[in-house]
């Protein structure tokens, strides 16, 4: 984690090492040139812990920092030079974290900046440019729009997934997630899970940078609407359903549920998204399905035949489909019974509702509508 203030410039001595998300018991210790324990950064570079805070106040700082044996890293010294040079660049000062350093030595899972100079910064926008520049392999914030630290959201608690564009959310979508969360409730009854399960709604980076670079304006759309939901927005670079579930579990010990529809069924079992591991789609599916993962999997109707594709009737290509009935039979993909009354629009027309509405988005029939509101937009209806 690491926090970035202009009056009170803190950094976070943590912030060097993906070791400090489990850290709860921080110390804060405060440097400044007169009532402060500490009148030199060195100072309170020597006397913190893992984890622990270092606040600066203003003032001339004379001397280098020497940083030995602790998680702060390179990385501290970076933020402090960027608080204090570049905070009128936050992009700046956010690509500044990795001088001398690679995205294979550090991680930082959460960035904020706070303050009066940093009134106009979104600390949304700061948490995507971490993934996206591969400090970190995702982002979380709540529905008011506020960065949220993975380890506290996901500490033992069950977890819900549901990927998708949400451009706009629909019915649909809340469908499938209200749905998912019914049945994953009620199969953790009984069991030693505790908490109700946290849903999350998941963007990946691709979806993002699907026209070759992200549109921030795009972004902040599709972030406000599904924050209007009430539930708390997941940006990752997991593209892969599989490393999706290993970054999880980083976090919890507790079952995760993925719920996704027919067509996102399908297209999971495409040998070809697996070549890059040596097992290829076995290798992914053992990691994937290694702790308690199961997927939940929302009905679509063929528009050309009028059948409604289950788990019960669907066909996977090639000889993959032993592979699935395995899967089946071990209760780790299971059919989703929908919320909403048959009749409804988004029960009949399900994934084939969802993208008509995507391309309604993308045309800009509803764009424009979407990124001027200034209130959170309301879900988008079928029709």
């Amino acid at each position: 984690m690491t926090t970035v203030h202009r009056n009170a410039l803190a950094w976070m001595a943590a912030a060097g090492a993906a070791l400090a998300a489990g850290i709860t018991n921080a110390a804060t210790l405060n440097v400044c040139l007169d009532v402060c324990t500490h009148k030199t950064v060195q100072s309170a570079v020597d006397a913190a812990a893992s984890g622990d805070v270092i606040v600066v106040r203003p003032g001339r700082y004379v001397g280098n920092i020497t940083i030995t044996g602790k998680s702060l890293g390179i990385v501290g010294v970076n933020l402090l030079y960027g608080a204090f040079f570049k905070h009128h660049e936050p992009d700046t000062l956010v690509e500044s974290l990795l001088d001398n350093l690679s995205t294979q030595r550090i991680e930082i899972d959460m960035i904020e900046f706070s303050g009066i100079e940093f009134r106009s910064v979104d600390n949304r926008v700061m948490s995507l440019k971490l993934v996206q520049l591969g400090l970190s392999g995702a982002a979380m914030f709540g529905a008011h729009g506020q960065v949220l630290q993975p380890a506290e959201v996901l500490h033992r608690r069950p977890v819900l997934v549901e990927r998708g564009s949400f451009r706009p959310v629909t019915h649909v979508n809340m469908d499938m997630l209200s749905s998912a969360n019914d049945a994953f409730t009620k199969s953790l009854e009984g069991t030693d899970s505790q908490g109700e399960p946290v849903q999350l709604l998941e963007i990946t980076m691709r979806n993002l940078m699907a026209s070759g670079e992200i549109d921030y304006r795009d972004f902040l759309a599709r972030a406000d609407m599904m924050a209007a939901t009430g539930k708390i927005v997941l940006i990752s670079d997991y593209s892969e359903y599989y490393r999706l579930a290993a970054y999880l579990t980083r976090y919890t010990a507790e079952p995760i549920a993925v719920t996704m529809g027919v067509t996102s069924l399908i297209e999971l079992f495409t040998e070809s998204y697996y070549k890059e591991l040596e097992g290829g789609i076995l290798e992914a599916f053992g990691r994937l399905f290694t702790k308690d993962l199961r997927l939940y999997v929302y009905p679509l109707r063929d528009h050309v035949t009028g059948q409604i594709k289950t788990v019960e009737n669907v066909e996977i290509p090639g000889s993959l489909q032993h592979l699935f009935r395995h899967l089946v039979g071990r209760n780790r993909i299971k059919q989703l019974v929908a919320g909403l009354p048959p009749e409804h629009p988004a029960r009949v027309l399900g994934e084939r509702e969802v993208e008509r509405l995507s391309k309604l988005a993308r045309d800009g029939e509803e764009r424009s509508e979407l990124l001027d509101l200034p209130k959170m937009p309301s879900l988008a209806r079928e029709g």
